[in-house]
């Protein structure tokens, strides 16, 4: 018997119908012997509704503005547990739709983007305990006043993930609309293959490199806290990805090998993924002026990825294409007080990183990337490297042709 933590996302409980058959599942595991919680996203499309609606009444510049909008986008969660805590009654289990606030999920006050601070599991263990199956909203927190707030972009994966962190689960299963992690993205790379065990350490760098299989927050909770997760589809029946602190023998833990020199520290690329979803910010300031501008992005939640100051008071800034309207108000501020002196926004900017091991320590990859990527007329912005994961910065119309080259040369 294991405690588990499932997480329904917005294709899963898209209708009643599809309610119905993640019943069947939770009411599978049930049957199995194991103790479940449950953490449903809202039906498919209902976030970006709400999203819309907000948009139409409000400029959402201000503080304020931006804690009405975090009661009206995690209203679609509450939908989706109750109507999910219905079915699993009408199956003869007992079940009981919660919302954050009444666990509760303590977050900061950065609304549109919180922070978990704490979770209290003694009312989600006494509810495991009577065997009651809590339903509960993801994406959504509370602060220490009161006041509702979301979680931000895959939000409903965080909340799983920490909820499981929380309980101390023995794992979180995260059901999706595909069978698991893939070497790249399948609708790219069509003999892209589905990886059965991957390593915590790589999925946190594929998470944070833009895959959408699994939130990067999710991912980080799963490696700092040491729980098992799975990735896997509510509409086939596949065992999915099992994310676990043991790495598969692909990733070089096959114990014939710890004794050939030529193998144990050799490169291993795991898998490649993209992210287009970026900005990039060019900004010239008045002296002394960075500090303030940085600490502004920071106050509203904005995410930056990469800074790179320049001499002659000038920044680049990689950061979040979901922050972009946010960031041109705060640049436009800046500006019209006179603290930045000009600043040009691009969008036509992404990543393409691949992940694995011996990336950084093998002298000759990088130049392996810039020869195949040159050949095929493709124009490299910036490179970056750690141990386990190789980011290259193209233009958004090479990104594709990028994956395939590199899937082929390094994957296979």
């Amino acid at each position: 018997m294991a405690l588990i933590v499932q997480k329904f996302g917005g294709t899963s409980v898209a209708d009643i119908e599809r309610i119905q058959k993640v019943g069947q599942i939770i009411l599978r595991e049930h049957k199995a012997g194991h103790k479940l919680v449950v953490v449903v996203s809202a039906m498919a499309g209902v976030t970006n509704s709400l999203i819309s609606k907000c948009m139409e009444v409000s400029d959402l510049n201000s503080y304020n503005h931006m804690q009405e909008y975090d009661a009206v986008v995690g209203s679609g969660e509450i939908l989706t547990s109750g109507l999910l805590a219905l079915e699993l009654q009408r199956l003869g289990l007992k079940a009981r739709a919660l919302q954050g606030w009444q666990i509760p999920i303590l977050t900061d006050d950065v609304f549109g983007s919180a922070r978990a601070l704490s979770i209290d599991s003694d009312f989600l263990h006494k509810l495991i305990n009577d065997d009651i199956i809590p339903v509960i909203t993801g994406f959504q927190g509370v602060t220490n006043d009161k006041q509702i707030t979301t979680l931000g972009k895959g939000g409903s994966d965080t909340t799983a993930a920490l909820i499981a962190a929380a309980i101390k689960a023995d794992r979180a299963d995260i059901y999706t609309d595909v069978v698991g992690v893939f070497t790249a993205d399948p609708r790219v790379v069509h003999d892209a293959v589905k990886i059965d065990q991957i390593s915590d350490e790589i999925m946190v760098s594929l998470g944070g490199a833009g895959a959408k299989v699994l939130h990067p927050r999710a991912a980080l909770a799963a490696y700092r806290y040491k729980f098992d997760m799975r990735i896997l589809s509510s509409f086939e029946d596949d065992e999915g990805t099992l994310i676990t602190a043991s790495r598969h023998p692909r990733e070089g833990r096959d114990p014939e090998n710890f004794n050939n020199q030529t193998t144990m520290e050799n490169r291993i690329i795991t898998a490649i993924t993209s992210n287009k979803n970026l900005l990039q910010i060019e900004i010239t300031f008045a002296a002394n002026s960075f500090a303030e501008i940085i600490k502004k992005f920071a106050s509203a939640g904005a995410v930056v990825d990469k800074v790179e100051i320049h001499e002659k008071d000038s920044v680049s800034l990689i950061a979040s294409l979901a922050d972009k309207n946010k960031l041109e108000v705060i640049l436009q501020g800046l500006k019209d007080c006179g603290k930045i002196l000009t600043y040009e926004v691009n969008s036509n900017i992404s990543t393409v990183t691949m992940v694995g091991y011996g990336i950084k320590n093998d002298n000759g990859f990088c130049f392996e990337i810039i020869d195949l990527l040159a050949a095929h007329q493709i124009k490299i912005k910036a490179l970056d490297a750690t141990e386990v994961r190789f980011t290259a910065f193209l233009e958004d119309q090479d990104t594709e042709k990028a994956i395939k080259l590199l899937h082929k040369e390094f994957i296979g």
